[in-house]
């Protein structure tokens, strides 16, 4: 109905209240003994359990995910428009498929919740540097602006910077269309851009 289902299902599994760092390996966790400690130990054990469970799928996931977001974006960066093909076969290509709302928190592998950047936006966008914006249901305009962590980083790179300039004069500037994906079932959701926005002055 329009609302946004993943901090229920989250709260199912009690995901909410649980950070990467504090999930333990199964095998080292303490044994578990009759005593007033007994229901978080349960509970802790069974969420060490999904989230190991949750990993062991996550490479075919991965590979699936970044072949998908590489074909819907043609192979390049949304942001600048490069592209990056691994040469002979060697390495790696410098486009990736980056997520908009971070997999260790929503494990989203879906092609509207990815990004095709080139290695500096990956980077700049992860960072908060930059960010994308879409006011428009039909996803046919998207809006490159400062990410909350944009003066930082102004205030510490000698000018002109590659990243800065991309936003123009302005300081900010539309996606141009043709970088985005031909088809906008596949197009970055106006919803899981607008939350991970929405996580900024959350976590500061």
């Amino acid at each position: 109905n329009g609302v946004d289902s993943l901090p229920f299902l989250r709260s199912l599994l009690k995901l909410h209240a649980l950070g990467i760092e504090d999930i333990p390996s199964p095998e080292t966790l303490p044994p578990i003994r009759t005593n007033s400690d007994l229901n978080k130990a349960v509970q802790r054990r069974q969420r060490a359990e999904r989230w190991y469970r949750r990993k062991e799928g996550r490479n075919a996931n991965a590979a699936r995910f970044a072949n998908d977001v590489m074909i819907a974006y043609n192979r390049r960066c949304v942001v600048c428009g490069l592209e990056l093909p691994k040469i002979g076969g060697m390495g790696r290509s410098g486009i990736e498929a980056a997520h908009i709302l971070p997999w260790a928190d929503f494990d989203l592998d879906v092609v509207t919740n990815g990004l095709a950047l080139c290695r500096n936006h990956h980077w700049a966008f992860d960072s908060r540097i930059i960010t994308l914006v879409c006011n428009d249901a039909k996803r046919n305009a998207y809006t490159l602006i400062p990410g909350d962590h944009y003066e930082e980083f102004e205030q510490s790179v000698s000018l002109p910077n590659e990243i800065i300039s991309e936003l123009g004069e302005h300081g900010s500037r539309p996606i141009d269309e043709e970088l985005l994906p031909a088809d906008t079932a596949f197009r970055p959701s106006p919803d899981y851009l607008e939350r991970f926005n929405g996580l900024f002055s959350l976590t500061g």
